[in-house]
């Protein structure tokens, strides 16, 4: 496959497991050395898995393709959108007993994950420090 016509996919080489489980694939649209160009992820997250309060500093959409997600008190299921601004603190976000499957795409390469112990913001719990987590 040419470098012009990139597919992204949860199951191809370019996967990475991640320590909570979570098998997920990066594609840069545009110039990867371009700060301002998009990154998409797509995310495979197993049965309960958890990712813990953070934020990003981009802008970001996420997509819900398969499964569902729990993110605070809300359940999101398959063609859920969500959009958020960079900075918007959310979480904990816990794959349902079925796993989930997402696209995530980020307005820039600001999209690291940002732990709420990083954070200026108060009220957050010792709970809630760590990003990568598993339920419990």
């Amino acid at each position: 496959m040419s470098a012009e016509h990139l597919v992204l996919q949860p199951w191809s080489e370019a996967a990475v497991s991640l320590p909570n489980g979570q098998l997920a694939t990066k594609l840069v649209i545009g110039d990867d050395k371009d700060p301002r160009a998009t990154r998409a992820f797509i995310v495979k997250w197993p049965p309960g898995c958890r990712v813990d309060v953070h934020t990003h500093a981009s802008d970001y959409c996420e997509i819900l393709l398969e499964g569902t997600q729990k993110i605070g008190d809300t359940w999101f299921s398959a063609g859920d959108v969500r959009v958020a601004k960079a900075g918007t603190l959310y979480g904990p976000l816990i794959a349902g007993e079925e796993g989930c499957t997402i696209i995530v795409i980020f307005n820039g390469n600001g999209w690291m994950p940002i732990p709420a112990r990083d954070t200026q913001l108060e009220g957050i719990e010792s709970k809630d420090l760590a990003v990568l987590g598993t339920s419990d």
